[in-house]
């Protein structure tokens, strides 16, 4: 993980800054991500979007990184799973 700020880059030296571990930092990212793909399918009224961008994530790291491929492929998941819960 990089050197940066763990609890955000944005606010080192601000008084209310939370130290944070690295999972808590990648769990917050995930939950942000799931949330505005989430966001993104109601607004559009359709997963339609969500499926795109899985084609997307598919051409842009396919086979070559299969780990982080799965990671987003479970993000878009989690997301249309949320989508069909509204």
């Amino acid at each position: 993980m990089s050197s940066f700020n763990l609890s955000s880059l944005r606010s080192s030296g601000s008084p209310l800054r939370v130290e944070t571990t690295n999972e808590q930092h990648a769990v917050a990212h995930e939950a942000i991500l799931v949330a505005m793909l989430t966001h993104l399918a109601r607004a559009a009224g359709s997963n339609g979007a969500l499926l795109e961008l899985e084609d997307t994530v598919k051409k842009l790291i396919g086979n070559s990184h299969p780990n982080s491929h799965r990671i987003a492929s479970d993000l878009i998941n989690e997301a249309k799973e949320n989508f069909h819960k509204a």
